[in-house]
């Protein structure tokens, strides 16, 4: 064999080793790693002699030594790396960190001796012993100006209403209290309540009538009120009054006088000379002022022969009479009240 033979040979032989070896190498290199031993069961954390991987590590890092990392200081799942967990036994208290502080800082320790600050205690709005008042009223709707103009409109109507009617009772005072006759009356010449002047019996023809106020204070405010207003009538010859009429000297004619307040409702009646009788324009009632000589009408004056008064139980069916005197000249004078105007003849 020549000598480029046996050089070519070698080269032949010693790129086959060089081939073989790098085989051998990739083999190595392409084995997988053996898959480490599960712990037992019941195997305290971190004492297995091949301990597992932390939650996140990614696969084919080799798991931390056994006993290198105690579990009570494994950071918390999730939790970035180097942030410290608080050791198990903190005291309480220990402030923790705020929000915000940087990963890594250390959480300010107290003072020693310090006594953590504790939480203030509310105080209760109502003591003990102290009355607990109910639920608070539903708010009131506001009113508009007007409804509050309308309410005190119809107050003062109110008011005003109160103040005339207790008026009006004070002025009748002596009325409901007792007759006019009963009260301190005196013997008064009728004036004409128009003129003013005295009436005689010449100024009232016969069967005719006149009004007059008696008993009159010359206040026009006490003269005008109803109770005082009366009525004189000059009846028609052979006509008499019995006890209650008054005999003019002069003409020998009838006089009598009697109250106008009608005793059924208070209303003002009138003499009507066609009916020899006294109307009432109000409901219809009817008064008599006397009769002829002998006749029952004679004998009572002032008795209601028609309408509601007439219904009414004696002696709230005839009006009171107003006693008179007349001179020698024909004056006519006012002596008395035989009854209680509004009430009747016999009250």
């Amino acid at each position: 064999m020549s000598e480029s033979q046996e050089d070519a040979e070698k080269k032949k032989s010693d790129q086959k080793k060089a081939d073989q070896t790098g085989t051998q190498a990739q083999d190595a290199s392409t084995t997988p790693a053996p898959k480490p031993t599960a712990p037992r069961i019941g195997t305290p954390i971190g004492q297995s002699s091949s301990p597992r991987p932390r939650v996140g590590t990614p696969v084919g890092q080799e798991s931390a030594s056994a006993g290198s990392t105690p579990a009570a200081s494994r950071p918390a799942v999730g939790t970035p790396a180097g942030t410290p967990r608080p050791t198990i036994g903190t005291p309480v208290g220990t402030p923790r960190p705020s929000v915000g502080t940087p990963i890594g800082a250390q959480n300010p320790s107290p003072s020693v001796g310090t006594t953590a600050a504790k939480p203030a205690v509310s105080i209760s709005p109502n003591p003990v012993g102290a009355s607990v008042s109910g639920p608070a009223a539903p708010a009131k709707p506001a009113e508009s100006k007007t409804e509050i103009s309308r309410r005190n409109f119809i107050k003062g109507l109110a008011i005003l209403g109160g103040i005339v009617a207790v008026g009006e009772f004070v002025a009748l005072g002596p009325y409901l209290q007792g007759s006019v006759g009963q009260s301190t009356v005196t013997s008064q010449v009728i004036e004409n309540s128009t003129t003013g002047n005295p009436i005689t019996t010449s100024d009232i023809s016969e069967n005719g009538w006149t009004t007059f106020v008696y008993p009159k204070t010359g206040n026009p405010n006490i003269d005008n009120d109803t109770f005082r207003q009366a009525v004189v009538i000059h009846l028609p010859k052979g006509w008499t009054a019995g006890s209650y009429g008054t005999v003019d000297p002069i003409s020998g004619d009838t006089f009598v006088a009697l109250s106008r307040v009608c005793v059924h409702l208070w209303c003002l009646w009138s003499y009507v000379p066609s009916d020899n009788r006294g109307i009432c324009p109000c409901h219809g009632s009817q008064y008599i002022p006397g009769g002829p000589s002998g006749s029952q009408n004679a004998n009572t004056p002032g008795l209601a022969v028609a309408g509601p008064a007439s219904l009414q139980v004696a002696p709230n069916n005839q009006l009171p009479v107003i006693t008179l005197s007349i001179a020698s000249n024909g004056t006519i004078s006012a002596t008395g009240v035989v009854g209680q105007v509004g009430c009747g003849q016999k009250c």
